[in-house]
């Protein structure tokens, strides 16, 4: 299994959104309301929940006090809005592990496509 990295982050919300990586805080994007950016923000590999607070990329929408939390376990990109599951749900969309994406935020949830 390779790298799946999120080339484009659309923000369909009302919400700023702010983006970073439990791996390295500073290494972190904010995204206005209804707007999109050019990113390279690799998605960390996650098997436990010791890897889950360590690695977690989190999505937290900022007015509404809402957080989801995507990372890569098997052959998916996986996400969550209430912490370390194993595996996790499938990230809607395109969720197959391996190559550039684009992420999508959504009012109730994030998905991907390639």
């Amino acid at each position: 299994m390779g790298v799946t990295a999120v080339k484009t982050i659309i923000n369909r919300t009302n919400d700023l959104i702010e983006i970073y990586k439990r791996e390295d805080p500073n290494d972190s994007v904010t995204i206005l309301p209804n707007s999109s950016a050019q990113e390279d923000i690799w998605i960390p590999w996650v098997v436990n929940m010791d890897d889950f607070n360590k690695k977690t990329i989190e999505i937290k929408y900022v007015d509404s006090n809402k957080i989801f939390y995507i990372w890569q376990n098997g052959d998916k990109v996986r996400y969550s809005k209430d912490g370390w599951e194993n595996p996790g749900k499938a990230i809607p969309g395109d969720s197959q592990v391996d190559g550039d994406r684009t992420l999508i935020i959504e009012n109730n949830y994030p998905s991907m496509k390639e």
